[in-house]
């Protein structure tokens, strides 16, 4: 299983920028990524996750959008 993602940020300050998310042991991403101070900056989207034997995860078309205020 892998143990990373790079998953690419659309807008916001870290626009066109690939990041190198870990994910968890059924390979699930983050729904949601956090400033220093805290607070939510990106958010997950995706076109399709698939939920494959054993629970593990498959996403198309995964990227990170600047959360909602």
């Amino acid at each position: 299983m892998t143990s990373s993602l790079k998953i690419e940020c659309v807008g916001g300050l870290w626009d066109g920028r690939l990041l190198d998310i870990a994910v968890d042991e059924f390979g699930r991403l983050p729904a949601v990524l956090f400033d220093d101070g805290g607070k939510p900056y990106y958010s997950l989207l995706f076109d399709e996750c698939r939920i494959l034997a054993g629970n593990a995860h498959e996403y198309t078309g995964a990227r990170y959008v600047p959360a909602a205020a």
